[in-house]
């Protein structure tokens, strides 16, 4: 293995600091550009999102035939709100605070740059984004809240049906 000593060793650790930071302002920059092409996309996607959430699933999962269907259709409703959410997030961070509020927004765990976005929307005075941003949320917590009751329903209904076929063998055996 190699060893740097001193100066060497300074001056390859800048370089590998320079190349990472270069390599994020370009992944940063991809991405803003990927979100400004798509957001329009994605914000159509989420507007069909609800109302297949409130015209199709919402009744489907009423009935115990058809609450797997009802299940997949509010996880991926769930994945739409929070891709179209995150997407306004970044671009709201994007055009307050620029790369290093991206930057920043990253570094909280990927999915900061939402609640940053918000804090970008408020500072800002941009109203509709901010409103934009927590309907985005709550739509996606919504969503997923739905899927995991659904999920939890369709356990409990299989284990009172696997409960129930326990049940009748015990008492098949007895008679």
């Amino acid at each position: 293995m190699i060893q740097l000593r001193g100066w060497t060793a300074l001056l390859a650790g800048a370089a590998i600091l320079l190349a990472l930071l270069a390599l994020a302002a370009l992944a940063i920059s991809g991405m803003v550009w990927v979100s400004q092409h798509l957001v329009w996309y994605a914000q159509a996607f989420a507007f069909a999102a609800f109302w297949l959430c409130a015209l199709v699933f919402l009744p489907l999962s009423a009935f115990t035939r058809t609450r797997r269907a009802a299940l997949y259709g509010f996880v991926l409703a769930a994945f739409v709100f929070g891709t179209c959410t995150w997407m306004l997030g970044l671009l709201s961070t994007y055009q307050s605070w620029g790369g290093l509020g991206v930057l920043i927004g990253l570094v909280l765990a990927f999915i900061g740059l939402v609640p940053l976005g918000m804090l970008a929307a408020l500072f800002a005075g941009q109203w509709m984004m901010l409103m934009q941003l927590i309907a985005g949320v709550m739509l996606a917590w919504a969503a997923r809240s739905m899927a995991m009751w659904l999920s939890a329903q369709m356990v409990r209904a299989e284990m009172d049906r696997h409960t129930r076929i326990i049940e009748g063998e015990i008492i098949a055996r007895h008679d």
